[in-house]
């Protein structure tokens, strides 16, 4: 290492330059520890800068008395240590948040009205699925919620025909059972099949029809006549239908959607003119 006096550097050879004297201790330090002073300065300024504009935007005494408790809400929301989250809490405030319409119905307000004449509906079919064991602890878990009296909602569930009779016995009367399919009309020599009217006899006030399974299974292939005919005959037995419509993924990936809703419908609308108590599915 060498070092170069700054007297001797610019305008002289280089070989009256002057080497192996030790450097003074304080070169080469000066130009760091002014360095350092101008830091510290800055950040020392900066800080304040910052904590004169918090304690401006946050001092409650700098707000007017009105917007005291709103500016030490924000305060106190934006420094305090994190809480757990409730969860009633979180689904209180979420319903509070939503739709007038869905509050209403949440709090057991809902009536008819021009806008929404009628009631949701939720509809579960459990198709060809579960046992007494499955069955019973479902319902178990239905029973253990809410109840629906005057919420503006409607459940029906529809178990397969079998369990139909076990289902009701356990649920709830607030929920619906409906069956999953019927006859086309009455009773007589047709094997297997369910007329409207035994499923009305028996208690139960909903059936399904024209389910998309039903209407494409190669083994049953139900035509749109064939929906319209039980839908006809259902109503005239005093039951509710669920009547099921859609098209199938070829026909949507065509474009087809309308098409096949309308050509549905229409099947039923010329059977039927009184549409209040058909749901549309």
């Amino acid at each position: 290492f060498f070092s170069v006096t700054m007297a001797h550097y610019y305008g002289t050879p280089v070989y009256d330059m002057e080497f192996n004297k030790p450097a003074p201790w304080y070169q080469g330090r000066v130009a760091c520890f002014l360095g350092g002073c101008v830091v510290a300065a800055c950040v020392t300024m900066g800080v304040k800068s910052q904590m004169n504009t918090a304690t401006e935007n946050y001092a409650v005494t700098a707000v007017p008395s009105v917007a005291v408790p709103a500016a030490s809400a924000v305060v106190n929301r934006r420094f305090a240590q994190p809480q757990p989250l409730n969860r009633a809490e979180v689904r209180r405030a979420r319903f509070s948040n939503a739709r007038p319409s869905s509050v209403a119905l949440a709090a057991g307000e809902w009536a008819p009205s021009e806008k929404m004449p009628r009631k949701f509906i939720v509809g579960g079919n459990w198709k060809c699925n579960g046992d007494r064991a499955s069955i019973k602890s479902l319902v178990s878990s239905l029973n253990e919620g809410d109840n629906l009296a005057g919420s503006g909602v409607e459940v029906v569930v529809a178990p397969p025909m079998l369990f139909g009779d076990y289902t009701r016995g356990m649920l709830r009367p607030d929920f619906g059972v409906a069956f999953q399919n019927c006859w086309v009309g009455g009773g007589g020599a047709f094997t297997g099949e369910v007329s409207a009217d035994m499923i009305k006899d028996a208690g139960f006030d909903w059936v399904i029809l024209g389910h998309s399974e039903r209407r494409a299974l190669p083994e049953l292939m139900e035509t749109d006549e064939t929906v319209a005919t039980k839908t006809a005959y259902a109503l005239e037995a005093g039951l509710k239908v669920m009547l099921c419509i859609g098209e199938q993924l070829d026909e949507r990936q065509s474009g087809k959607t309308d098409e096949v809703n309308a050509r549905q419908l229409a099947a039923v609308a010329d059977k039927i003119t009184d549409w209040s108590n058909v749901v549309i599915a």
